[in-house]
């Protein structure tokens, strides 16, 4: 996903979840990744501390976010996609996502998909 807006300024990260309950409530983390496989606070902070997410969270800042299968990248477009957002869907196959990612920006927003 590629985000940018005129009206939102840039992704920022929010606040790390304090304690374990909340940190295995959370689905996906602010870097994009799929966290519904991390089970105890450890484990989301083991997460946090890995290459993957210092990467994506240096993307995350330009506005791009990498995801590594398609139920993450669908979790982090629900999540971080909204009204009025400019995206640019790389390799979009079908257009299973594309779909969802049109009715997230809506209106104002643009959407942009490309595949071969």
């Amino acid at each position: 996903l590629v985000r940018r807006s005129e009206s939102k300024p840039p992704l920022k990260a929010p606040p790390a979840p304090v304690d374990a309950e909340a940190a295995t409530l959370q689905k996906v983390c602010e870097c994009g990744a799929d966290l519904r496989e991390c089970r105890t606070a450890e484990e989301v902070e083991r997460h946090r501390q890995s290459l993957r997410h210092r990467r994506n969270m240096r993307a995350a800042e330009g506005g791009v976010v990498v995801c590594e299968d398609v139920a993450e990248y669908r979790a982090a477009a629900q999540q971080l996609v909204g009204h009025g957002d400019h995206v640019l869907e790389i390799g979009c196959h079908e257009g299973g996502t594309t779909a969802l990612l049109a009715g997230r920006v809506a209106g104002e927003g643009r959407l942009v998909a490309v595949d071969r």
